[in-house]
């Protein structure tokens, strides 16, 4: 038998402890209070993990759900930011023409007929980069030793943001060379075509569209052709919808699927329905 106090055997019954003087009740087995000590730190133990898991789990789950709509709501507001940069060149294009009777030329000449600068320099004073544009030596070519020191000074509004690419000189924004712009006719000359040289009207005419693989902003000659155009070429993004921001001349900014191939004459009334399929057109507010 054992002592109900202080857990150590009797050898022989007796009414008191040998060891403590406490009176004896019978027990089966010893009391170790260090064991229980130990089992309970381990029930702790196991508690607290279990508690831990659960509570990793939850957020876990949470997190998957919350994710996609997070991404969504991200993806829908880089969108609408990148169909706003579009809006605000093709609005510089209208106060350019208002200021000048004319849209900018594609690009600028020398005497010799060779590009010098592109229409997104031109346009510089109209998007409040008049600095900017004051620092450029319009005489010399985009590339001049001068002027290659703002090739990585793209102002931000020619990039859409969800594009990898520098954002210091990577331009996703082109001109339509030959159909919305056309070269500057003589040197010297910062005029291109008027509102009436488009009969079809500016509604139905695409003028910028939104590139996947992006050039520098300063390049005179890297805007999409009516050909590259016609063949599905460069027109892209990395939108997660693979939908392309375009707008047209009256300034409508669309999301489009794909472009069709387009006319080189007079398009009819109906161009814009035979131009774009699934377009998404964005509020005129943004």
């Amino acid at each position: 038998m054992y002592c109900s106090q202080c857990g150590k055997e009797l050898r022989e019954a007796a009414a008191f402890c040998v060891y403590c003087g406490t009176p004896v009740e019978p027990m089966a087995m010893p009391i170790r209070h260090n064991t229980i000590r130990r089992n309970n730190k381990k029930a702790i133990i196991i508690v607290v993990i279990s508690v831990g898991i659960a509570a990793l789990m939850f957020v876990l789950m949470v997190l998957a759900l919350a994710l996609p709509a997070i991404f969504a709501a991200r993806e829908a507001a880089s969108r609408m930011q990148c169909g706003s940069h579009l809006r605000k060149i093709a609005i510089a294009l209208h106060n350019y023409h208002d200021t000048y009777g004319a849209l900018p030329p594609l690009h600028t000449v020398d005497e010799e007929g060779n590009p010098l600068h592109s229409w997104r320099v031109l346009i510089l004073p109209f998007i409040e980069q008049q600095h900017l544009y004051s620092q450029i030596r319009l005489d010399e070519p985009w590339d001049s030793d001068h002027n290659r020191q703002f090739h990585d000074q793209m102002p931000w509004i020619f990039r859409c943001p969800n594009h990898p690419g520098d954002p210091r000189r990577d331009c996703t924004y082109s001109a339509i060379a030959g159909w919305s712009l056309v070269p500057a006719q003589e040197a010297g000359s910062v005029l291109g075509l008027r509102w009436q040289d488009f009969p079809q009207g500016t509604s139905n005419t695409l003028a910028l569209v939104e590139v996947r693989e992006a050039f520098n902003w300063m390049d005179p000659t890297a805007d999409v052709t009516l050909e590259e155009l016609n063949r599905g070429a460069r027109v892209g993004s990395y939108h997660a919808t693979r939908r392309s921001v375009v707008a047209y001349l009256d300034g409508s900014v669309r999301f489009i699927d794909s472009l069709s191939p387009l006319q080189t004459t007079e398009p009819p009334d109906d161009v814009e329905e035979e131009t774009t399929e699934a377009t998404e057109e964005i509020e005129p507010g943004i």
